[in-house]
């Protein structure tokens, strides 16, 4: 969750390239709204990156990682 938008989420390549997109990974469009949520279902041990698709964010440091 973000105090602040617009942002949006997409499926990250690896840690060396987080700000990849991965082709047919999830997306959840920019949204500018705080209060709403994005939800997807995880079902590997894996690690799965993830970064904020507007603008630089992400080459700015707007990424993150589920099973790190």
């Amino acid at each position: 969750r973000w105090h602040s938008g617009p942002h949006g989420f997409r499926h990250g390549g690896s840690f060396d390239s987080p700000c990849t997109y991965v082709d047919g990974g999830f997306y959840s469009s920019v949204m500018s709204d705080a209060s709403k949520s994005y939800y997807i279902q995880v079902n590997t041990t894996d690690p799965i990156y993830y970064y904020c698709s507007v603008g630089l964010h992400c080459q700015q440091g707007m990424v993150g990682i589920i099973n790190p």
